[in-house]
């Protein structure tokens, strides 16, 4: 037969929360124990809660917010479900829009740096009032920025 209750500790261990999580869930406003003892303060769940704390685990495994969990939480619905899981959709593609943007701007870096360090000792000096080594950025390769406008206008631009 099984228990009413489950204490915290053993709530933590089937739920795959921690049991810090768990007390800090509740602190939110995430997930309530189902009950507290008056007299010593523990927290005890319910078996039910197991399934609440499967969907706070899937949705945080996607990234999403607490607090946009715990509005799906309050009001679960199907229509939610997928409105939720659209706007952290739109998120990732904004994260990773960026991502791409910071990988072009690495690829022109290395490409600058692949050309730097290949040219003979004589021309990697800018020709300025000092001469001074130059590995990195577009002003050390006089020659070939011109030729990389199109790429760097694309990196702040986006596709044409």
């Amino acid at each position: 037969m099984l228990k009413k209750d489950l204490k915290i500790s053993e709530f933590a261990a089937l739920s795959g929360i921690s049991r810090d999580t768990l007390l800090f869930f509740d602190k939110i406003g995430l997930l309530h124990p189902a009950r507290t003892d008056p007299a010593n303060g523990y927290r005890y769940y319910s078996y039910r809660q197991i399934d609440t704390a499967s969907v706070i685990n899937a949705l945080r495994e996607l990234g999403m917010p607490l607090k946009e969990i715990r509005a799906y939480l309050a009001a679960r619905t199907p229509e939610k479900l997928e409105s939720t899981f659209k706007n952290q959709k739109d998120r990732l593609e904004a994260q990773i829009a960026g991502l791409r943007k910071t990988q072009d701007i690495i690829d022109v870096r290395l490409a600058l740096a692949e050309e730097g360090r290949t040219r003979t000792r004589q021309n990697r000096y800018w020709s300025g009032r000092k001469k001074r080594p130059c590995f990195w950025g577009p002003g050390c390769l006089r020659l070939t920025i011109w030729q990389r406008a199109g790429t760097i206008s694309r990196i702040f631009t986006g596709p044409a």
